[in-house]
């Protein structure tokens, strides 16, 4: 049995289970006969099950679970030795797991609910976590992808996960054209991929109108334990980009942290960009602090007012979400209750928090009648006065904007997005539904600004005969945008597609970041020539200190490789994002590689700290006289009061810095000693002291041209005290060096295909790959071969088609002349 995914309607039901008062303020289970390991609504479902079945099936309806002949599906948290017999012992059956997060997802009697939760390894027993799709194209040309389109970048080589809650109409959008590139499909839910919503479907359409060469993968889902299945399967599957247009509710207090964002985070982690909708809350939730003017235990919203109100039509179902500042457990108890126009408890949620459960209340309830509800919040038992966050489906009469960003939105390695109504795109303003940050601070977690770019809704497509509206639309607006880059710029890594499109957003609002609008509203510039100029380095393949000319902020991956820089504090290399054209960085390039760099020629006179004494490595955004350089001290000890400034030649003569700058000319292997800075290439400089910095003035500077004389002839001695290259650096997960493969499994063809991705996959030279069966004898080995992707046709050394089982595989990647490799992984062949 699999559950259906939706929130099951209560059609009118009213439970006997303390709606009729608040005595005993509306515990329905004693303190002394709480069960610490599960939740205290399926505690009250189990004892519902075992004296009348009509109402222990209205309350999992009122729970939103699904319920055939007695059966529900829980989430069984666990410590990682519960065994799946123990489970079967009391009927139960477990339809899904995640080793990673020690997550089961039981079907099982509502009978033995209690029983699962004294079971050996068990920690917790929950309702799943399930999201809310953020519903609430004309995205391509405003956001400038269609030019990205004519010039032939269409996502191609991209591969892009759209994780949703369900895919209806997916067939009809495939006939007509309206999705291509479909790769791979997988419902975790039983119910099939077509069942349920369009949600999906239509977040689909919007990536493949914004990259319509990208290749999709569709995944539809509905719990927790079946998300981490689905990301582990991202993961495996190569994708380069994951669209997710759902948030969760109380399943952290909104900071960022929690098993949700925690799934994703594996994502992020093998190198994916994750991006996701910050929801449609923005005028549907409340949050604050206890506040209660007369005393009686009752939250007030606005001094003198306990009921948050909204109006529903009859058959309206409202969806509550109370939590509060006490995660993960907590002993500090909220209760949340429904009342009608009348002052009516018609539903309640009042479960314990006794220091084992999660602060969390929910109620769902469908309307019988129209007209005015209100919500209200009791202090049970909170002397901490936690502060509170409560979400609604409806929008109310109280609401607090700020916020109002759900999981995984929240967290900050995830790329937030907010909508703007294609119509107002140039001028705004967002949605009034778009929910804003900041996020919430919390113990575990400071508070940051989110969102973090805006994309566009209210869009055509074919899925909804309506515009599509909500942040769900923005989303894959930004997840086709990114693929769209990407495939411009294969080498680059996530982190580097993310800061391209924040740092070409269009600024709205406040200027810079901010929690309406992040960096701005979705932007692609283009130019058939991207950069303001190129430079190819050297013949020979090698380390080269280098540094870029304009005043771009450029990332390091124009290099197609990691950068390090020296830090003379520490004594060792930082690995750098984003380059500056005063400093030098080290990297490892192949035999005449060029790079562009965009932006504008620094025009005005650049500061550079060299505080510490030690080594720095220095650069010039123009060609520059190393004696015109100016050198600074400035008196630490009496507060930056006293400052001296000296020419070069003065301030070598009075020991502030050593006399010559040293550059790497590669060709020779060697160091010389120039007397310009070239602003394509980095410097050593010595200073003797600590508190100094240099001044470059730009009036003495040659602005940045297209090629430069050779360097200087390399020393004979180099000084012993140079930092040595960061060669001890060089390892796959230092250098970002990623490997994949797919498809996995290979069921309808005979080829499957190995990868090797990363900024640093400029520094591969080749790759091979060996197989091997579960005995752990080689069966197919590729040999060297100089490409940085290799195909693999299921077949063993002698030609012949492997047999249908599990294989492993190790890949290899030549960087420097060493091989790199990937930990063992499997690979599936069901032909």
């Amino acid at each position: 049995m699999r559950r259906v995914i939706m929130w099951v309607l209560m059609l009118g039901v009213v439970l006997g289970i303390g709606l009729q008062g608040m005595c005993e303020q509306g515990k329905t289970i004693p303190l002394e006969q709480v069960i610490p390991t599960m939740e205290t609504s399926l505690q009250q479902l189990a004892t519902e099950a075992q004296r009348a079945v009509p109402q222990a099936e209205a309350l999992a309806s009122q729970l939103g679970m699904d319920w055939e002949e007695g059966r529900v599906c829980v989430v069984v948290e666990t410590d990682g030795s519960l065994l799946t017999s123990a489970v079967a012992r009391l009927g139960g059956e477990v339809l899904l797991r995640d080793d990673a997060f020690h997550l089961l997802e039981v079907e099982i009697s509502a009978t033995r609910l209690i029983d699962l939760a004294s079971l050996p390894g068990v920690k917790y027993v929950r309702t799943p976590y399930r999201p809310v799709p953020h519903i609430v194209s004309e995205g391509v040309a405003l956001s400038g992808a269609l030019t990205w389109q004519q010039d032939g970048y269409s996502g191609q080589g991209i591969r892009v996960a759209v994780i949703d809650l369900g895919f209806k109409g997916l067939a009809a959008a495939l006939s007509a054209g309206e999705l291509a590139h479909v790769v791979f499909t997988r419902d975790y839910t039983g119910d099939g991929m077509e069942t349920g919503i369009v949600h999906g479907t239509a977040c689909a359409e919007v990536v493949h109108d914004m990259a319509p060469q990208a290749e999709l993968l569709l995944m539809k889902f509905d719990t927790d334990v079946e998300l981490a299945n689905a990301i582990s399967d991202a993961i495996s599957q190569g994708v380069d980009v994951i669209t997710c247009s759902v948030g969760w509710y109380s399943t952290n207090f909104y900071d960022g942290t929690g098993t949700i964002p925690q799934i994703f985070a594996q994502a992020v982690n093998n190198g994916i960009l994750c991006v996701t909708s910050a929801g449609n809350s923005g005028v549907k939730h409340w949050e604050g602090d206890w506040l209660d003017t007369d005393g009686d235990g009752w939250l007030d919203f606005a001094p003198g007012d306990e009921e948050n109100n909204f109006y529903l039509q009859a058959g309206q179902m409202i969806k509550l979400y109370l939590t509060w500042d006490a995660w993960p457990v907590t002993d500090q108890d909220y209760e949340l209750y429904l009342v009608d126009e009348w002052g009516n408890t018609v539903a309640e949620s009042t479960w314990w928090q006794t220091g084992t459960q999660e602060p969390v209340e929910r109620i769902l309830y469908t309307a019988l009648a129209a007209g005015n509800y209100g919500v209200k919040v009791e202090i049970y038992h909170a002397p901490d006065h936690p502060r509170m966050e409560l979400f609604c489906s409806r929008t109310l009469e109280y609401t607090v904007s700020e916020s109002s960003i759900s999981a995984p939105g929240n967290a900050p390695f995830i790329l937030t997005v907010g909508a703007i109504d294609w119509r107002n795109w140039e001028t705004g303003p967002q949605e009034s539904f778009s929910s804003q940050g900041p996020t919430n601070s919390s113990q575990y977690a400071a508070s940051i600004i989110k969102p973090d770019i805006c994309g566009a809704d209210a869009v055509s497509g074919m899925s909804y005969e309506t515009p599509f509206y909500g942040t769900s639309a923005s989303s894959p607006h930004v997840a086709g945008a990114a693929a769209v880059v990407w495939s411009r710029y294969p080498h680059w890594g996530a982190t580097d597609v993310r800061d391209w499109l924040e740092s070409n957003a269009v600024d709205m609002g406040a200027l810079g970041k901010d929690n309406i609008y992040g960096y701005g509203r979705l932007s692609l510039p283009f130019s058939s020539d991207p950069a303001g100029k190129s430079h190819t380095y050297g013949v020979s393949e090698g380390w080269y200190m280098v540094s870029v000319p304009l005043n771009s902020g450029s990332p390091s991956s124009l290099f197609g490789t990691t950068a390090y820089t020296y830090n003379p504090a520490a004594g060792v290399y930082d690995v750098v994002s984003t380059i500056e054209p005063a400093k030098g960085y080290w990297v490892y390039l192949p035999a005449n590689k060029v790079v562009t760099d965009a932006g504008d020629q620094v025009t005005s006179d650049v500061t550079l700290d060299i505080s510490t004494a030690g080594w720095w490595q220095i650069s010039a955004p123009w060609s520059y006289p190393k004696d015109a350089i100016q050198v600074t001290w400035t008196c630490k000890s009496c507060g930056g009061t006293r400052k001296m400034t000296k020419s070069w030649a003065d301030a070598v003569a009075t020991g502030w810095v050593r006399a010559d700058i040293y550059g790497y000319k590669a060709s020779d292997g060697d160091y010389n000693m120039p007397s310009t800075l070239d602003p394509w290439y980095g410097y050593w400089i010595m200073a003797k002291i600590s508190g100094l910095s240099l001044t470059l003035l730009s009036a003495l500077g040659t602005p940045v041209s297209m090629t430069y004389a050779p360097m200087a002839a390399p020393l004979a001695f180099a000084p012993d005290d140079l930092p040595p290259m960061p060669l001890g650096a060089i390892t796959s997960e230092v250098i970002g060096l990623m490997f994949s493969n797919s498809p996995n499994p290979v069921t309808d063809v005979n080829t499957t295909y190995f990868r090797v991705k990363g900024s640093a996959v400029a520094m591969v030279s080749a790759v091979k790959v060996e197989i091997y069966d579960l005995a752990g004898a080689l069966v197919y080995a590729s040999g060297e071969v100089a490409v940085t992707s290799l195909a693999w046709h299921t077949d063993n050394n002698y030609g012949e088609y492997l047999a249908n089982g599990v294989y492993s595989y190790r890949m290899y990647a030549k960087v420097q002349g060493q091989w790199v490799a990937n930990t063992i992984k499997l690979v599936m062949i069901l032909r």
